[in-house]
C-alpha cells in the first residue's frame, strides 16, 4: 500500500500526464513525419538494442526514464558500433512505490528490444521557464533525442511465421493505451508471432518525394480519381503507424534500412 507522500505524487503525476506536449503537437501538425523527412532531420540513425532501462522519481512530482541503447550498427553520423548511447524521456513506470506517469509522445522501450532510432544531437534549447521548471537532478538534455518523439523510434522484429526479419513503429498510444511496460512487452510479442494484424508496408514513391506503401499508394489513388479537390488538400499525406484497416504497417528490415541510406546521400 503506498503511502500518503506516495499517492500525493501519484496524484501530481496523474495532472502532469494529461498536459500534451507542444512538441508533440508541433510534430503532427503537418501529419506523420516521412522516412525521408525523419532521416534528412536526424544528426545520428543507429540501430541498436534497449540493454537497461532506469526510471526514477526527479524531483517532487515527476518521473523520468533513461534507456540504455548498445549500438550495432550506424546508418548515418558519427556513432559507431559497440557504443552506448543514454536517452532520457519524462514519464515512466515504478514498482516501488507503485505509480506511474505517461506523457504524450515520448519513445518508450524496454529491455532487449532491437530498435532504429533517428537522434538528433544537437544541444538541447528550452525556454527559461521550462528550465526553471526541470529539476536539477533530471538527466533530460544532456544526451540524444529522439526525432519527432516517438515517431523517430522504429521497432525490429523476427516475424516468427516467415523467419523474416521486419521493422514498424509500434506505439501504445496508438491502440489507446498509456505506457505500461508489461502491456507493451506484450504487444511486441504479438506483433512477433501475427497475432496482431499486420499491414505489408513496402515504401513506393509517390509524386513530390512522398512515400507511402503500395496499399497506401492504391487507396491514395482510388481518392484522387473520386476526389481530386480533396486528393489536392491532402497530397503530402502518407501512412503512419496504424493502417486504416487497424494493422501495424511493417516494412522488410533490409529494404527499410536501404532506403534510410539513399535518403541520407
Amino acid at each position: 500500500m503506498p503511502s500518503l507522500k506516495s499517492s500525493s505524487i501519484f496524484y501530481a503525476l496523474a495532472a502532469v500526464a494529461l498536459l500534451p506536449l507542444s512538441a508533440f503537437a508541433d510534430s503532427r501538425a503537418g501529419g506523420e513525419p516521412t522516412l525521408q523527412d525523419l532521416t534528412k532531420t536526424a544528426d545520428s540513425i543507429v540501430v541498436g538494442s534497449c540493454v537497461n532501462t532506469k526510471t526514477a522519481v526527479v524531483g517532487s512530482r515527476s518521473i523520468e526514464t533513461t534507456y540504455e541503447v548498445q549500438v550495432s550498427e550506424a546508418l548515418k553520423g558519427k556513432r559507431a558500433a559497440g557504443g552506448l548511447i543514454s536517452i532520457t524521456v519524462p514519464g515512466g513506470e515504478l514498482t516501488t512505490p507503485p505509480i506511474a506517469m505517461a506523457v504524450q509522445g515520448m519513445p518508450q522501450l524496454t529491455k532487449g528490444e532491437e530498435v532504429i532510432l533517428f537522434l538528433d544531437e544537437k544541444p538541447e534549447t528550452i525556454s527559461a521557464t521550462a528550465s526553471k521548471r526541470r529539476s536539477p537532478q533530471s538527466q533530460q538534455g544532456k544526451g540524444p533525442r529522439v526525432v519527432a518523439l516517438d515517431s523517430g523510434k522504429f521497432t525490429i522484429y523476427k516475424d516468427e511465421k516467415t523467419g523474416q526479419r521486419k521493422v514498424a513503429r509500434v506505439r501504445m498510444a496508438d491502440f489507446g493505451f498509456v505506457h505500461q511496460d508489461s502491456a507493451y512487452r506484450k504487444v511486441l510479442r504479438s506483433v512477433a508471432t501475427g497475432d496482431m494484424k499486420m499491414v505489408d508496408g513496402q515504401v513506393v514513391p509517390l509524386s513530390g518525394g512522398v512515400y507511402t506503401s503500395p496499399e497506401g499508394r492504391d487507396a491514395l489513388a482510388k481518392v484522387k480519381a473520386t476526389a481530386p479537390k480533396a486528393m489536392a488538400k491532402s497530397s503530402n499525406q502518407v501512412k503512419g503507424a496504424v493502417d486504416s484497416s487497424g494493422g501495424i504497417v511493417v516494412q522488410n528490415l533490409d529494404e527499410f534500412k536501404a532506403q534510410i541510406r539513399q535518403f541520407a546521400n
